[in-house]
C-alpha cells in the first residue's frame, strides 16, 4: 500500500501525522497535481486497486464507513 499527500502538506506535518497515527506504509508528498490532472480526483480520500499489471481494477472516492468491509 502506498499513500499519497494529495493536499502538498510539508514533510514534517505529513511525518508527524504518520507518526500519531502509526501508519507503516509509505506516503508520498506533493501529490495535489497527480492526483488531479492524472486521476481527476475531487474528492478525498481515494484508493486505487491496482493488479500486477498496473491496470486500476477498482476505484473508491470518499469515505463512507459501510464501504469499509467491501474495501477491506
Amino acid at each position: 500500500m502506498i499513500a499519497v499527500n494529495a493536499y502538498d502538506d510539508e514533510k514534517d506535518v505529513v511525518q508527524g501525522f504518520v507518526e500519531k497515527e502509526k501508519l507503516k506504509h509509505l506516503v508520498l508528498l506533493k501529490g495535489s497535481d497527480v492526483a488531479l490532472e492524472t486521476y481527476g480526483l475531487a474528492e478525498f480520500p481515494a484508493g486505487f486497486w491496482i493488479d500486477r499489471e498496473g491496470r486500476v481494477v477498482h476505484r473508491e472516492q470518499g469515505f463512507e464507513v459501510e464501504r469499509v468491509p467491501r474495501m477491506e
